[in-house]
């Protein structure tokens, strides 16, 4: 089974920076979603882009009744990716990488839909070299493609695909959609 992930964190270092959330969705639809505090100080260069400080993580959690902090809540987020053999996401290395070690050892098949789409995408560096997409540059290359499954607004226009992409890009949920509606679309191929 497949299981679709994004995170979104305090820091690029699983080691040194906290997870902030996680979303993971099965083939079957079922889904996983947490949001946690940092135990470190909130980085203001991750929190531009991902929005989640202090006051959105709490309204967000409502009345959890989980931990604060993803250190302390492995136990849930193991139970639900039992049984998965493909770990697909958008950046799959980074947010790999931030799985509990547990479900890390069972050493599931791991799917970048960002290298998946590169050639198709065709984004280019400074230099004008082929470069990984970001996930942006992928919604808008796939956009009518994505749109019914992700679920946004049709778009009339790129001001309006813009303005949509910056109210959904970031969010867990939204993102683990997106790569999950890329890995579909080259699954069908």
């Amino acid at each position: 089974m497949t299981i679709h992930v994004d995170v979104e964190t305090n820091g690029l270092s699983n080691t040194k920076n906290s997870l902030l959330s996680v979303y993971a969705e099965k083939e079957n639809g079922d889904t996983y979603e947490r949001f946690y505090f940092p135990v470190e100080e909130y980085n203001k260069h991750a929190i531009k882009v991902n929005g989640l400080t202090e006051d959105r993580v709490e309204e967000l959690r409502g009345e959890a009744q989980y931990p604060n902090h993803f250190k302390d809540d492995h136990d849930d987020l193991i139970s639900f990716l039992a049984g998965c053999s493909e770990f697909a996401a958008f950046n799959a290395s980074f947010d790999f990488k931030w799985m509990p070690e547990a479900f890390r050892d069972t050493d599931p098949t791991i799917t970048c839909t960002m290298s998946m789409c590169k050639h198709d995408v065709q984004s280019k560096n400074i230099k004008g070299h082929l470069k990984n997409p970001n996930l942006k540059e992928a919604l808008f290359h796939f956009w009518d493609e994505l749109e019914p499954i992700v679920g946004f607004d049709s778009a009339s226009d790129e001001e309006e695909m813009e303005k949509i992409a910056e109210e959904i890009l970031h969010d867990a949920s939204f993102d683990t959609k997106i790569s999950k509606g890329i890995y579909l679309i080259y699954k069908e191929m």
